[in-house]
């Protein structure tokens, strides 16, 4: 179902836009007979309405889509991980999951990126309450680092962020977070588990798991590229939820940084971080202020822009230039 509504929705953009073109061409078009005769008027109007159409079509298959978003159990990305108490233990199973977490992580992102052109920021950002009253909120971001060619650069500063985020990104937005991490041997899989204060009284836990990896070349994606993805720990032997008092927050995420070939000679090398998240915040049981909900779902958004801004100034101090 998702797949092909997806395919729908690709193709109905392709076709606006080819509209688009054709409209343009015509209102360019330096030919007098074209721009004065009745029949290019006629075109030019029945293009328009084209274009309408296909946007009111589009906006119906939007509107199924945020449906969806709403109703939906579960999610592509979405993989259930029990983590026991012992360390060895806990270290293969987030090796079990690896492989396969990098690999739908890929196939995903190049499908969402199919169409569009990463070296222009995008973001589009869209949150809902679930029926069981949970909050949800799905943000698909592009990142253009212009002037960087090494992707390996832009890599090592998207983990450095992440590896240092309570500093780097709660810090900056007045939060006080607590992390607890295991010690892995292979730095491609991680745990961690953070406990932040959102107001008196009120707790929020994240647990999660992150899996890594920086390569030339993959047989989805025959460019060099690094991929980091993180997904919700669903149960945890050694750190339990406290569901009746604490905020949950599970959070997934796809980062690929990759290379933007120049399409002619006048533009810049650019290395561009995509970036995928979905966030499901559950409410404790105790209940929860609705002043405090409504600053819970803007966390996210907030959060996000705080290790974009940590992800520039590494690199740019890297290449010795003046983040600002």
């Amino acid at each position: 179902m998702s797949t092909v509504l997806q395919d729908e929705i690709d193709a109905l953009h392709r076709e606006a836009a080819a509209l688009a073109r054709q409209l343009q061409r015509l209102q360019n078009d330096d030919d007098e007979e074209n721009k004065s005769g009745a029949a290019s008027l006629m075109e030019n109007a029945m293009l328009r309405e084209k274009l309408k159409q296909s946007g009111m079509m589009l906006a119906e298959a939007q509107s199924i889509l945020s449906h969806r978003m709403r109703a939906q159990v579960i999610h592509p990305m979405e993989t259930f991980i029990h983590l026991a108490k012992d360390p060895a233990e806990r270290r293969r199973t987030l090796m079990s999951f690896r492989d396969q977490k990098l690999h739908g992580a890929t196939e995903f992102m190049v499908k969402r990126t199919r169409f569009m052109d990463l070296r222009r920021p995008h973001r589009h950002l869209e949150s809902c309450e679930a029926l069981n009253g949970d909050c949800i909120v799905e943000q698909f971001a592009v990142i253009p680092f212009e002037d960087v060619a090494s992707v390996k650069q832009v890599y090592d500063g998207l983990l450095l962020a992440l590896f240092h985020q309570e500093y780097a990104a709660w810090e900056k937005l007045g939060v006080l977070a607590v992390c607890e991490s295991d010690d892995a041997d292979d730095s491609s899989i991680s745990q961690s588990r953070y406990l932040t204060e959102m107001a008196p009284g009120v707790d929020l836990e994240k647990n999660g798991a992150m899996f890594c990896r920086c390569t030339d070349g993959s047989d989805q994606l025959r460019v060099p590229h690094g991929l980091v993805v993180t997904d919700s720990i669903d149960e945890d032997e050694l750190y339990p939820y406290d569901s009746e008092h604490r905020l949950r927050l599970d959070l997934s995420s796809i980062k690929l940084v990759w290379p933007c070939p120049r399409h002619d000679s006048s533009q810049s090398d650019t290395v561009s971080i995509v970036r995928w998240t979905r966030a499901r915040i559950h409410r404790p049981h105790s209940g929860l202020p609705m002043e405090i909900q409504d600053h819970v779902r803007g966390l996210v958004p907030r959060w996000s822009d705080a290790m974009n801004k940590t992800v520039r100034e590494y690199v740019a101090q890297h290449r010795g230039l003046d983040p600002n």
